[in-house]
């Protein structure tokens, strides 16, 4: 911990606690990412926006290069616009390798937008994503849950009725 979090301040000592969890938990992933990588992996970030409802639903089915995502980024942004928060459901099926300078990029960018996700449903059968996920939740003001692939469709209601 850095000195200046030695102050006996306990929402410094929180948020310390819960970045370098995360920190943990990503390094712990990107070097599993890593190992599975070595296999070729086509690339799948896709996306549907239901402009109504002010949702976006992802899917996560291999790499995510920076094509990918910075495709999806504009549309992250319209619905803030829109709508002035996000509601996402995120399916992750697979995940393959995703370009190592895209972590600083995606964690710039959620940190600017911390305040505008109101809620976001992550489905997936991966139990590894979960901790991550709850742990990545307490620097949002919105509410995250994991829901398995079972429950997909309680997902998408559970993010739509909020």
């Amino acid at each position: 911990m850095p000195a200046s979090m030695k102050t006996g301040d306990s929402d410094s000592w929180i948020v310390w606690a819960i970045v370098e969890t995360v920190a943990t938990c990503m390094a712990d992933m990107m070097a599993a990412v890593a190992r599975l990588g070595k296999r070729r992996s086509e690339a799948m970030l896709s996306w549907t926006v239901d402009e109504a409802a002010g949702v976006i639903e992802l899917v996560v089915d291999g790499a995510i290069t920076r094509a990918y995502y910075e495709k999806l980024v504009p549309v992250l942004d319209a619905q803030i616009a829109k709508h002035g928060t996000l509601r996402v459901v995120e399916t992750v099926r697979k995940i393959g390798p995703i370009d190592w300078s895209l972590w600083w990029q995606d964690l710039k960018w959620a940190v600017q937008h911390r305040n505008s996700l109101a809620r976001c449903a992550v489905v997936t059968d991966h139990g590894w994503i979960g901790p991550i996920t709850r742990a990545s939740a307490a620097l949002f003001s919105g509410e995250m849950r994991v829901f398995s692939e079972s429950q997909a469709v309680a997902a998408k209601a559970w993010v739509r009725e909020g």
